[in-house]
């Protein structure tokens, strides 16, 4: 569990080393394309605290409870991030300051045995003056780019899956892509009025997903601990 965790770049993507969707093959067989139900996670706001253009390892703070939430959620899904990093656009940071800090955020949690799985970041504003950045994509959230990507490389099943943000641009982009959507109330989003779950922190969310999972109709497996066979 104290094992130092590694993160390999692919693309606008990070792939840990103790991810359990490393096992890319089974993807490919017959019958299992879209049958791996996932947590889609927001990161600023919902797993640390929002700083604002985070760059460096010594900002990251956990928020309360995070660990003990990824451990209960990630028995039933795989856990996904889906995070905004326009401050690669902006020359706030570039995307080997993005994978430090993903790198450690990754050992923080592994500490107390919670997997990551995957992360899709967004580097692009359209308003950069970096021309690699300042593109139109369909990954920035709200649009969905970044979730229908987790679907066509990992076959997850969107109708099973759940997304956790803490603005109303997750929500949105969660339900572009037909995954049920929660929202985390906290000062930034006031209570959006929209008709979306809601909850105060990703404790009482968890809790919530599992118990909708469980009285759902779903054929329930656990997901396998990690294969590191490919590492």
């Amino acid at each position: 569990m104290n094992q130092l965790i590694s993160i390999r770049q692919i693309k606008k993507a990070h792939l840990p080393s103790n991810s359990r969707l490393r096992r890319i093959d089974t993807i490919r067989t017959p019958g299992l394309m879209n049958c791996k139900p996932a947590i889609f996670l927001d990161r600023d706001g919902v797993l640390i605290d929002d700083v604002g253009y985070l760059s460096r390892i010594d900002q990251i703070k956990l928020l309360d409870r995070v660990p003990e939430s990824i451990l209960l959620l990630q028995q039933h899904f795989y856990i996904i991030i889906v995070t905004n990093q326009s401050g690669i656009a902006r020359s706030f940071f570039n995307e080997q300051d993005l994978l430090n800090v993903h790198t450690a955020l990754i050992n923080k949690l592994n500490a107390h045995g919670a997997i990551i799985d995957y992360i899709y970041f967004c580097p692009h504003f359209e308003g950069s003056t970096d021309p690699q950045y300042s593109i139109t994509c369909n990954c920035r959230k709200p649009l969905p780019g970044m979730l229908l990507k987790a679907r066509e490389e990992w076959g997850i099943s969107m109708n099973k899956s759940f997304l956790i943000g803490d603005m109303m641009r997750d929500v949105t982009a969660g339900e572009s892509a037909g995954v049920k959507s929660f929202l985390i109330n906290n000062s930034s989003n006031n209570r959006s009025t929209h008709s979306v779950m809601q909850s105060y922190n990703l404790w009482d969310v968890s809790q919530q997903i599992i118990s909708i999972h469980r009285k759902s109709n779903y054929t329930d497996s656990k997901i396998a601990d990690t294969d590191n066979s490919n590492a």
